[in-house]
Order: C-alpha cells, then sequence, then structure tokens
C-alpha cells in the first residue's frame, strides 16, 4: 500500500517547505530530491510559485520512487510512538531498498545532471552501460554491497590494452560509486581495492615565436574560424572546444577589452572574466561590429557549431597543408600552453597565471607547469630553507 504523501509549505519563503510521509511507522521530511538522485531543491527557489512548482515535482518523484522500490532510506530517521517522535538507528542491512542495478542508473542520471561536457557525459553514460553488461542477474538484482573487487579488476581486465583507457574506465566506475557511497550512506572502496596503471602524460608542444607566427599566418589565410579560435586560445586563455567555440558578441564587455563567461559556460563552474590582448581585440572589432548581441562569432547566427567543429577543421587542414606541416602533439592546446609559458617567464607570478587560465586551485597551476616543464619540483627542493 502506497503512503499518503503531503506537501508542507507556507506563504513564507524564509520557512522551509518540504514533503512529509510515514512509511512502515517511520516518518520521513523530504526537503530536496537527493535521497532519489533528482536535481529538485524547491527551498531554493525565489518566489513561491516557483517553489510550489518544484514540491510538486518532488512529491510526484517520490511517489514514483517508492512505488518502484528505489527510495533512499536514511540511516538516522524519526519514529512514531504515541504521539512522540524519537529517534532509532536502522540496521545497516535495511538502509537501502534498491537494486545494484537501480543504484548504478541512479547515480549515473545524477552526474549526467551536473555541469560536464557532452564528451565526458558520453563517455560516462558508455561506462555504465558495459558495466551493467558485464554483470550477472544475480549481481544485478543484488545488494551494490555484494560486488567483489575482482568483478571490478575481471571488466577493468578487457580494457587493460591500454593504460589510459583502462585508467579512463576505473575513475568513471569510481564517479558512480562515489555517487552512491554519498547518497546511500554506505562505505563502498571496492574501486579503490582494484589495481592502478601509471599513464605517461601527453604533453602539448610549446611553439616558438616564429612557428608561432607560421602556423597562425597559414590557418588565417586557409581557415579564418580556426585562426581565429588559436588567437582567442593563445590571446585570452580560452579553452579551444567549449569556451571559444560558444562565444557571441555578448560575452564582450566593456569596448572589446575584456570577456565574461559565466559559471555553466566555462570548465571552471565559477564567473569569470579575462582580459583581451590589444593584437586579439584589433582582430576581433571588425568582426563585432557586424553582428548582433546574441550571434555566435564563428557561425553567425544563434547557434553554434558543434562540439567537435574545430577539431575537425584542425585534422583537415593540416592533412591537406603542403606549405606547412604540423609535428607530433602540435594542437589547438598548443597555444594556450604556449600563452601560459610566455606569461610565467616575463612575470615568474604562478597566482596571475592561475587567474589568467582559470585554474580553480593553484596546485592545478603548477602541475600544468611542472608538466610543460617549466617547474622542476626537484629542483625547488634543492633550494628549500634548512635549520
Amino acid at each position: 500500500m502506497n503512503p499518503e504523501i503531503e506537501i508542507i509549505s507556507t506563504e513564507n519563503l524564509t520557512v522551509r517547505a518540504y514533503i512529509k510521509f510515514y512509511l512502515n511507522g517511520i516518518r520521513y521530511r523530504e526537503y530536496n530530491g537527493n535521497r532519489i538522485g533528482k536535481e529538485i531543491h524547491p527551498n531554493r527557489e525565489k518566489n513561491l510559485e516557483a517553489r510550489n512548482k518544484a514540491l510538486r515535482a518532488l512529491r510526484l518523484e517520490i511517489q514514483t520512487a517508492l512505488e518502484n522500490n528505489y527510495f533512499f532510506k536514511p540511516r538516522i530517521v524519526e519514529t512514531v510512538n504515541e504521539n512522540k517522535p524519537s529517534k532509532q538507528e536502522v540496521p545497516k542491512s535495511n538502509t537501502l531498498c534498491i537494486s545494484a542495478r537501480e543504484h548504478l542508473r541512479i547515480a549515473l542520471q545524477k552526474k549526467l545532471a551536473s555541469n560536464l561536457t557532452a564528451k565526458y557525459k558520453k563517455s560516462l553514460n558508455t561506462t555504465h552501460d558495459q558495466f551493467v553488461k558485464f554483470l550477472t542477474s544475480e549481481e544485478l538484482t543484488g545488494s551494490i554491497t555484494d560486488l567483489k573487487p575482482s568483478r571490478i579488476d575481471e571488466f577493468l581486465a578487457s580494457y587493460s590494452h591500454s593504460n589510459t583507457y583502462y585508467m579512463s574506465k576505473r575513475t568513471e566506475l569510481s564517479v558512480l560509486f562515489a555517487i552512491i557511497s554519498r547518497h546511500a550512506n554506505i562505505q563502498l572502496n571496492i574501486i579503490k581495492q582494484t589495481d592502478r596503471k601509471r599513464i605517461k602524460a601527453k604533453l602539448h608542444t610549446i611553439y616558438e615565436k616564429a612557428r608561432l607566427k607560421e602556423i597562425l599566418d597559414y590557418l588565417k589565410a586557409h581557415h579564418y574560424n580556426l585562426y581565429l579560435c588559436c588567437l582567442l586560445t593563445y590571446g585570452a586563455f580560452l579553452r579551444p572546444h567549449k569556451e571559444v567555440r560558444m562565444l557571441t558578441k555578448g560575452h564582450f564587455k566593456k569596448d572589446t577589452t575584456e570577456i565574461h563567461l559565466s559559471g555553466d559556460e566555462n570548465k571552471g563552474g565559477k564567473v569569470r572574466i579575462v582580459p583581451v590582448s590589444p593584437f586579439l581585440r584589433k582582430e576581433l572589432l571588425p568582426l563585432l561590429l557586424k553582428i548582433d548581441e546574441d550571434i555566435n562569432i564563428f557561425s553567425g547566427s544563434i547557434h553554434p557549431h558543434n562540439g567537435y567543429y574545430f577539431g575537425t577543421a584542425w585534422s583537415r587542414t593540416w592533412m591537406h597543408s603542403k606549405d606547412v606541416k604540423i609535428k607530433k602533439n602540435e594542437t589547438i592546446y598548443s597555444f594556450r600552453h604556449t600563452a601560459a609559458v610566455d606569461v610565467y617567464r616575463r612575470t615568474k607570478d604562478i597566482h596571475v597565471l592561475q587567474q589568467l587560465m582559470g585554474h580553480s586551485d593553484m596546485i592545478v597551476t603548477l602541475n600544468y607547469l611542472r608538466g610543460l616543464g617549466e617547474i622542476n619540483l626537484e629542483r625547488l627542493k634543492e633550494v628549500m630553507p634548512e635549520f
């Protein structure tokens, strides 16, 4: 018998609203969709109409979760005993009432709702489907905690022909299991018990000044959009396949001296403002004067090119080039790396470089420079203070 599910709310937005119901004598109050893997947060809404709409959506999702037996039960809950609530601990074996298949499905759904690149979402979805197909029907209908590390090893062994491929699959599985652990309130260290494989980092070659000019001159004459992309990657430290590709006239502010990106428009997830180099501004101004605010600067319409546009253009351009040939590891990202090295060599200021590159943590910038050969940690150890 399905429980009666109520919406408890007031006209006051400062008082949190929630969904209430009783299940097996236990009272539940759900303020959001975390337990069922849904990004529904009524109490974050700015007005009553929006909050009430979100509450109705949450009630429907909880009802569906209960009907299909994949509602997450909390470890500590309130019970009703003679109208006096008291706390009791639910045994660990009863913490969840869903199968391993449902755990994985909900974890994938929750992760795909995050701000991720289309390429990563596709890869994560593929790994999920491959893992589900690998598991037996007994494992899929059983408890997620019953899976053994040896089974994960068997799955990963299919991808061990490449250390990079192996670690990619291992990392994506780890993401799904981490979400399950967090939201189901259980410890799942199964992935950590599998072997790690060392990956040899792929470095993007840094362009010397003469080489930089040679490539840009060729691109300007043979593929202007690609030329402009590389110029933005170099002159504004933008990542080409999302940040650059999605640019409209409206992103350029203060007489085209700054580019403003919102949190969902860049990898860091925060508002990002980058200065526009004078040589880049000079190149952009004639183009921006011809288009409206919401027009993409590459496609000339409100719709940007697809996510593979610049990668495909790069490959095809050099495939047919007779005058200039691209060397191994010379990529579009080489322009961003070249700019980073140029700034660091001139300023020796890692904090400035961190801000320009949009890194969320200075450790990322340090690792970046070390990977490019600009910082040698062993050399730094030699000059550490002594006592």
